[in-house]
């Protein structure tokens, strides 16, 4: 006999809803640029991935609440690795690094123009703050994987979190909120970075436009120095 949908899992039904719609919205305005949809789908999918092997988070995470300093408990990927094996935990902090040092450079393009040129700065910027989305996606993989082998020989009142349809829309709901919150995150910063490129073009159309002035000088005083000579 199947659970009674708790409030619990109907919240986290309307938070996969949501993020479906938002989701859906966002494809929408992507564009026609097949590398930025590429980019888009794959890391949507990771993090879809993630959800599927993500077992019921809140509840596992309750359990280990119990033993931690109150401090921690504020800190709920810290309690999850708690739950999990030492190269799991090993490995999504290598992707945690990795996808944090993407993001520092996505959102700072004049970084990248420094290092890289004026041509990968604007595209440059976004191409990392979407592989930085990708790695994060990755990382939540291998925390699902690690929590979910953590639990799977736990006592039997946890394993029908595992096999219920209750228990399946809570392991999707635990994380349908990140991918709306990458989807704000990436609305926040495009404004600033369309600001930026914009007057960082302005900046380089104004001196071009200086520098052909100066040209068109030159070339009619030489031209009147010449008539004086003829």
């Amino acid at each position: 006999m199947s659970p009674k949908t708790s409030p619990k899992a109907r919240l986290c039904i309307l938070g996969f809803v949501v993020a479906v719609v938002v989701g859906f919205i966002f494809f929408i305005r992507i564009g026609d640029s097949p590398t930025r949809i590429s980019l888009y789908i794959t890391s949507i999918v990771i993090m879809l991935a993630g959800c599927f092997f993500t077992s019921d988070t809140i509840k596992l995470l309750y359990k280990f609440y119990e033993q931690k300093a109150p401090w921690q408990r504020f800190i709920p990927v810290i309690n999850e690795f708690y739950a999990i094996d030492m190269k799991f935990r090993i490995a999504a902090y290598i992707f945690l690094v990795i996808g944090t040092i993407l993001t520092l450079i996505g959102i700072l393009p004049y970084s990248i123009k420094s290092i890289f040129g004026d041509t990968f700065a604007t595209e440059g910027s976004y191409f990392m703050l979407f592989a930085a989305f990708i790695v994060f996606g990755i990382m939540q993989i291998i925390v699902g994987i690690g929590t979910f082998l953590a639990i799977k020989d736990v006592k039997e009142e946890w394993m029908h979190l595992i096999g219920t349809d209750i228990g399946m829309i809570k392991i999707l709901g635990a994380f349908s909120i990140l991918p709306v919150l990458r989807i704000l995150s990436y609305y926040a910063l495009r404004k600033p970075l369309d600001t930026l490129v914009a007057y960082n073009n302005l900046t380089v159309n104004s001196s071009n436009a200086v520098n052909i002035i100066a040209e068109d000088d030159d070339d009619d005083d030489n031209e009147y120095e010449e008539e004086e000579d003829y």
